[in-house]
């Protein structure tokens, strides 16, 4: 009954907050749909007197307010506070500068400490027709607008039994400390005449309620108490439940919040990540910025995290990871001064394996998340430890124990660290963020009252306002004997963002690509006195970087950040391709193409020798009659495309790693001309290597392996077979795939046609038709007659509810022990088991790689290659790729339309390793480039290489000019867990090579011999090399 009576009490107390209230009459509105400068709006035209109870608003529109007044007599002398109620999230501006965000957990402004009466103000606000999460009312009302003053002995009185309430609430039931806060805030509310309520009468009642507690605030915190570092935080997305132009204006509010309080209380210390919000706010706000970076060099606002986002780590390519860390870092340093020396992911959903290398190559020591306290089925044993990726690469790690980046400052949260602290019996110190986020806001003056309340209080950690750098710091000289954790840290929950909205995960992989290819052009060209576009590709990465935030590319936004995602790569892909065009041209240029035909250019990107198959627009009129080498060595060859858009398709065999090769055009047929081994019907399609056949329903029934001699499918099963589940998750629709899905599901077998597609000369090819529910899929099922795997390209109208899409391949591969399965990773790939022994197994029954898995048993193995594809999962000896889904919400219309993706199978002999399975997945990803050039000289011979390393298990992953200076940069990386020893081949001899960070410090010189560079790579070890030529 205490507590029924004290929490009303306090609610009575509650309204005597403020004192001298005095309503603002003269109030003039306008709204918009657009975001308007605050400029324009203290000069619009449209503004219209409204008064108190005036409703507005539109989705994603603006009401701005201007609010002008005087001050009045009865807060002559007085601290003046200005409150605001919009409806919506707003910002105030004073004197055009925004000072402080007005929403649902605040709407007090200090506008001065001491008033002038009669002195004039007027007050912009812009307020937002939504809440922080993106929810919109039919209107919104504005319902408050009144100057008034802080009564602060009933303030700091409130505050008080508020707090050591809750904390007595919080405390066990047979706790000694719970009673005797009971009794004491019980005389205390007693002590508070609630009759009398004149401001002197008002301040008696509070000193006496504060006596009456005195004794038990007075108590300290346990000897033994560790402490909880207090950083002030806000997390703010990027995109999710709102478009980015509206993430600008979060900025504007959250920041100028926390500086307003900063201002308010000198204890506190805020903590924010992400230099694109930073970005954001220096441009948008150049006085508010300024206010920022005065309170970092004083070290109390934090700029941490070093990513440009707070990205993705399961989807982002190994390369795009580091340009997260390259454009975070330069930027903390160039405009703060200084780096991140943390990794600041609160709220991504899982931690690749790849990322202690990473980071720590990008200054980054420390690690901190909270998101695997989600897990559904197995909690983390450590909430501080030690982190091991890969290649051995060890971060000191820490999951604040409350469980929350959202902290409350409330006692039952502080408490809930305490308990969950695993380390407390050897470690002293933990985190607590607190503040309001995902949508932006920060702490609240509730919260840093509370923070003072409890500092040193029984029942309580020790509260110490700080940095999370200095916590850090702290914990590292006690952290030997802590644990360690090896490998990915998997998040047990949030599966479906795999998969979820899988034409932007298409693009990212395209842009990825792209970027790659165009970087190398471009260094290529800067070999021939070329001026490297270095801002316009920064720019490029800055879109790509962009979108790869955690709540975008994962696919769990709002239908309208899509749309904007969309054309952020549609601005990708024409600018960097221009710029790659004009890279493969300025690089064909230099190259000897004389010869008595006409040349075709074709480029390969990779650093490996390839032979496949490559395009090239053909001229109007040009007859082709064949397609040969330099020596006059012929190549299978086919013309495509109506005739407006004819295309020349053939085998381009032998083009050197990251180099070229020309070809020629024949107008008359070459006799010698070899047939292709290649046989292609509706039931069967054959090269010389491998035979595959299917049954009536179009399904395979047989892969077989004919140089190996071996089956590849399980007698009695089929392959490539389409399954489609009911998938309703419980919880999170865009982001959840739960276990129970396979519950109800079917297999597609209903065939709507199969035909012969292609019977050579490049490769045998059948087209199925087929029909899924409301869907309809085809396919191109081709064996290339010099390829040993199977690609599938396929093209879905999908149309479904709520509907989950794998394709399955059973294979006749070894199903006992040890039953793992290797799935590429950024800049190498782990194994996971293939059973369900333990829950942490079977709670990965879908986990994510990038361009490839593979299963196999010793001497053999089958991998499943992709093209824009992440989820998979492998159980029992098959292969599934999940291709589709259609959750509901955020965005009703997810993934409903066309799509286009390939996949492919890729029977081998050895392991992977030895079959060249990553070389494979790179190509099934980067097709080379070609175009029908003209004949001209040049100093470049008519093949050549131009970058290669002679280890065949090192990829070079980036060739880009150095951010400072004129040199190039080589990052490569080894792919097979293998110690090697390697030499890395340059197209020119250099003057000086220094092995350098991903921030590209140079941290040791390489030696080197001319146009040679020997070193040894570490497994999984990525390099990166500094060259001056």
């Amino acid at each position: 009954m205490h507590i029924l009576k004290i929490q009303k009490r306090l609610a009575e107390i509650e309204r005597f907050l403020y004192k001298n209230p005095s309503p603002i009459r003269e109030i003039d509105c306008f709204e918009t749909q657009a975001h308007l400068p605050v400029r324009d709006a203290m000069t619009h035209r449209g503004y219209k007197p409204c008064k108190i109870g005036h409703k507005w608003g539109r989705p994603w529109g603006s009401a701005w307010f201007r609010l002008r007044f005087a001050i009045p007599e009865n807060l002559d002398g007085l601290p003046v506070t200005l409150r605001v109620q919009t409806g919506g999230e707003a910002v105030l501006y004073c004197q055009g500068i925004p000072s402080q965000g007005l929403d649902r957990n605040r709407d007090d402004f200090l506008l001065c400490e001491k008033g002038k009466a009669g002195e004039t103000h007027e007050i912009l606000v812009e307020a937002g027709a939504n809440n922080a999460f993106g929810a919109f009312k039919d209107k919104c009302v504005l319902s408050l607008a009144e100057l008034c003053a802080v009564n602060q002995p009933v303030w700091d009185c409130w505050h008080t039994l508020a707090f050591l309430s809750e904390l007595a609430q919080a405390l066990p039931a047979d706790s000694t400390r719970r009673d005797r806060l009971f009794r004491a805030i019980n005389q205390a509310v007693d002590a508070f005449d609630l009759d009398r309520t004149d401001p002197a009468a008002l301040e008696k009642s509070a000193k006496a309620a504060l006596k009456a507690v005195a004794a038990v605030r007075a108590q300290p915190a346990e000897p033994s108490a560790p402490r909880l570092h207090l950083c002030g935080h806000s997390h703010i997305d990027v995109a999710w439940l709102w478009p980015i132009a509206e993430t600008v204006r979060k900025c504007s509010r959250t920041f100028s919040t926390a500086v307003k309080y900063m201002e308010r209380y000198p204890e506190y210390r805020f903590t924010q990540s992400q230099p694109q919000l930073y970005e954001f706010t220096k441009q948008n706000w150049p006085a508010l910025y300024a206010k920022i970076k005065k309170f970092a060099e004083q070290g109390r606002w934090e700029p941490t995290g070093g990513m440009w986002v707070e990205a993705d780590c399961n989807i982002s390519g190994g390369e795009a990871l580091a340009r997260q860390f390259l454009l975070g870092q330069r930027f903390f340093e160039k405009e703060f001064g200084r780096r991140s020396e943390i990794l600041w992911l609160p709220d991504v959903f899982g931690y690749s394996a790849a990322i202690p290398q990473i980071m720590r190559k990008a200054g980054c020591r420390y690690f901190l998340t909270q998101k695997l306290s989600w897990n559904d089925t197995n909690r983390m044993p450590h909430t501080t430890f030690w982190w091991r990726g890969i290649d051995g690469t060890e971060v000191l790690t820490h999951f604040p124990p409350a469980d929350t980046y959202n902290g409350n400052m409330r006692p039952a949260s502080l408490r809930k660290a305490l308990s969950q602290f695993r380390e407390r019996d050897r470690l002293d110190d933990m985190v607590y963020l607190y503040g309001f986020g995902d949508g932006g806001g920060g702490p609240t003056p509730r919260m840093l009252e509370f923070a003072r309340i409890g500092e040193n209080l029984e029942g309580l950690p020790r509260l110490e306002h700080n940095g999370a750098e200095a916590f850090f710091r702290r914990v590292e000289q006690n952290a030997a004997d802590l644990a360690t954790w090896v490998g990915e840290l998997y998040f047990e929950l949030h599966r479906g963002t795999y998969t979820t909205q899988a034409a932007n995960k298409k693009k990212n992989r395209r842009a990825e690509f792209l970027l790659r290819e165009t970087e190398i052009l471009q260094s290529i060209g800067m070999l021939d006195k070329s001026e490297y576009p270095a801002r316009e590709l920064t720019e490029i990465w800055k879109i790509v970087l962009k979108n790869q935030f955690h709540d975008i590319i994962p696919g769990s936004s709002i239908g309208a950040v899509y749309k904007d995602s969309d054309a952020d790569y549609e601005r990708v892909f024409a600018e960097a391709g221009r710029i790659r065009d004009a890279g493969l041209q300025a690089l064909s240029a230099m190259v000897d193409t004389r010869g008595p035909k006409k040349p075709i250019f074709v480029f390969n990107a990779l650093n490996w020798e390839r032979s496949d198959i490559v395009e090239a627009p053909l001229p109007a009129q040009m007859k082709v009659a064949g397609v040969a080498d330099a020596f006059g060595n012929d190549m299978p060859y086919e013309i495509v495309g109506p005739p407006a858009r004819r295309r020349v398709r053939f085998l381009a065999r032998n083009v050197p790693g990251i180099g070229y090769r020309v070809f020629r055009l024949l107008d008359k047929a070459s006799a010698d001309a070899e047939p292709p081994q290649l046989l292609a019907s509706e039931t069967k399609l054959e090269n010389r290597w491998l035979r595959v056949e299917f049954d009536k329903q179009g399904l395979i029934r047989s892969i077989f392996d004919k140089d190996a001699g071996r089956e590849i499918v399980p007698k009695g099963a089929r392959a490539n077979v389409f399954e489609i589940f009911e998938d309703k998750p419980a919880k999170w629709d865009a982001w959840d795939i739960d276990s129970y899905y396979i519950d109800k599901g079917e297999t597609v077998s209903q065939l709507e046609s199969i035909s012969v597609a292609s019977a050579g000369p490049l490769e045998a090819a059948v087209r199925i038709k087929r029909i899924v529910g409301a869907s309809r899929i085809e396919q191109i099922v081709a064996l290339g007659a010099e390829s040993r795997k199977i690609e599938f390209r396929t093209s879905v109208d999908w149309r479904e509810k709520e509907r989950l899409l794998k394709v399955a391949f059973p294979t006749a591969i070894n199903i006992g022990a040890p039953a793992r399965a290797t799935f590429e990773i950024q800049y190498g790939h782990v194994e996971r088991p293939t059973h369900w022994n333990t829950s942490w197994d079977r709670a990965r029954f879908e986990t994510c790689a990038h361009k490839w898995v593979d299963l196999a048993e010793t001497g053999y193995g089958v991998a499943l290659l992709n093209d824009c594809k992440y989820g998979h999962d492998v159980k029992d000896g098959r292969l599934r790729l999940t291709l589709l889904r259609a959750p509901k919400h955020p965005d009703p219309n997810a993934d409903i339309g066309r799509h286009e993706f390939a996949y492919a199978i890729l029977p081998h002999a050895g392991d992977f390793r030895s079959a060249g399975v990553v070389r494979e997945a790179y190509g099934f990803n980067a097709p080379m480039a070609a175009f029908i050039g003209s004949r001209h000289d040049g100093p470049l011979p008519a093949q050549g290489r131009l970058f290669s390393v002679d280890a065949p298990n090192v990829v070079i992953e980036a060739v880009k000019k150095a951010e400072d200076g004129g040199e190039l940069i080589v990052r490569l990386y080894e792919a097979h867990n293998a110690r090697t020893k390697a030499t890395l081949r340059l197209p020119r001899p250099a003057e000086k090579v220094w092995e350098c960070n991903l921030l590209e410090d140079n941290e040791s010189e390489a030696p080197f011999d001319g146009r040679l560079v020997s070193f040894e790579i570490k497994p999984f070890e990525i390099k990166t090399f500094k060259v001056r030529f």
